[in-house]
């Protein structure tokens, strides 16, 4: 479903996005017959199998001074995708503590929510939009950082552990299960630096190449 992922400027200008990630949709069918539609964010790709719908959630802090940091890759991922689909523009919701828009991509119905809750309490938000949008767990798809994971590399997981992402595991304490689709993004850096000191630091110009 997910595959590869971005070394991305989150304050770089759409045109010098749009230069470097041209949205690209398409379909192919698959060894059993399916249908099975793909697009890119940011030069991942993202392979969708044939469901109703999706909810996309990008882990992340809400206030303005955390953005830029590790530990806001997925939430900065999603706002990307958000701008680059030509999806409404995120906003509260009254039943969610969380941004939400949504809307079709390649003829899928796409939910994105941003938790207004911090990354720890994730699940305060993750469990009550599967709820409201009626979708199971197998239809969430949950983009967060990886402090395993050298910068720009990438991996897509279902039902495996948190590995100690506090996140991720309160998802899985809300929702019960951890049967869900993971994006994975790496943020650790060459020199190895441990996740609990890394994932507040800012990334550097250098590390947008």
């Amino acid at each position: 479903m997910l595959l590869d992922s971005p070394r991305y400027n989150p304050d770089a200008s759409p045109s010098e996005n749009e230069e470097k990630n041209q949205k690209t949709l398409f379909e192919y069918t698959d060894l059993g017959g399916r249908v099975v539609t793909g697009f890119m964010i940011q030069k991942c790709t993202l392979i969708i199998v044939p469901h109703d719908m999706y909810i996309f959630i990008g882990l992340g802090n809400p206030e303005s001074k955390y953005t830029g940091t590790r530990h806001n890759i997925g939430r900065e991922t999603l706002i990307a995708a958000q701008k680059k689909f030509g999806l409404p523009a995120f906003a509260p919701s009254q039943k969610l503590a969380a941004l939400v828009t949504d809307g079709k991509i390649a003829k899928k119905r796409m939910v994105f929510a941003l938790p207004q809750t911090f990354v720890n309490k994730s699940g305060l938000a993750a469990a009550p939009a599967l709820r409201l949008f009626k979708a199971k767990p197998k239809e969430l798809i949950l983009i967060h950082d990886d402090v395993d994971l050298l910068l720009g590399a990438t991996k897509l997981s279902f039902g495996r552990n948190s590995g100690g992402h506090k996140g991720v595991e309160s998802v899985m304490r809300a929702i019960k299960t951890k049967n869900f689709w993971r994006m994975r993004i790496g943020v650790q850096k060459k020199k190895r630096v441990p996740g609990e000191d890394l994932v507040l630091q800012k990334f550097r110009g250098d590390e947008f190449t």
